[in-house]
């Protein structure tokens, strides 16, 4: 009930400001982060609760491993407020470069957006393992011991991802052009980091690596 309470008035006291700006923009971040802030009103209840019981620390540090937890989940929620922010940031970005008359800006926006919610995923992991005692330049160096057979794996994903940086900047072809490889011939729908799909003249659908397009002669 209180957090229904508290988050309906902040809500409609954040829209209020809103509404006398110009853009569109803070209205949708409103919107956005209207479902994080509901589980963030619950989870404070969480913390006050936990400082009410009071765990026992002995023989078993019960309170250390709740208040770990409950700032874990206050990561993850400030990781999703992050990702529906960019979502949001990248819709108005799509309807101002749609607006443009190049064909790079709307390419690169869901580009960008992919990337900034890679990096949004992995600083919180990164901040969650820190938060539990772990030393991350530690289990980087320890993943180092690794690296030759990670490298190897991750070779065709690495062509892959450069591939794709070379379509982008290069701009052989664009996003509802008809090309034709010596592989596929069809409609490009989308340009993404592992591979561009193509839709066929007979409606499939068909997935190319970036590596293979980058690389092969494009009509």
């Amino acid at each position: 009930m209180l957090k229904r309470l508290l988050l309906n008035s902040f809500i409609k006291l954040l829209l209020h400001l809103s509404k006398k700006t110009k853009t569109d923009l803070d209205d949708l971040l409103v919107e956005a982060l209207r479902p994080p802030l509901g589980a963030a009103t619950i989870l404070a209840g969480f913390f006050v609760a936990a400082l009410v019981i009071q765990f026992p620390e002995e023989p078993v540090n019960v309170h250390g491993f709740v208040m770990g937890l409950l700032r874990t989940v206050a990561i993850v929620l400030v990781a999703w407020s992050l990702y529906r922010g960019v979502r949001v940031v990248s819709q108005m970005l799509g309807k101002l470069t749609a607006k443009t008359e190049s064909e790079l800006d709307d390419q690169l926006v869901p580009f960008v957006e992919k990337f900034l919610k890679v990096v949004c995923i992995v600083i919180a992991v990164v901040m969650i393992v820190r938060e539990w005692g772990y030393d991350v330049s530690g289990l980087l160096a320890g993943l180092g011991l690794g690296g030759l057979a990670f490298a190897l794996a991750a070779k065709d994903t690495l062509a892959n991802l450069f591939g794709s940086i070379m379509i982008i900047t290069d701009r052989p072809f664009g996003v509802g052009d008809w090309v034709r490889t010596s592989q596929v011939e069809g409609t490009v729908e989308e340009i993404g980091f592992r591979s561009t799909k193509v839709r066929t003249f007979a409606n499939s659908l068909i997935s190319v690596p970036n590596s293979i397009i980058a690389s092969t002669s494009v009509e």
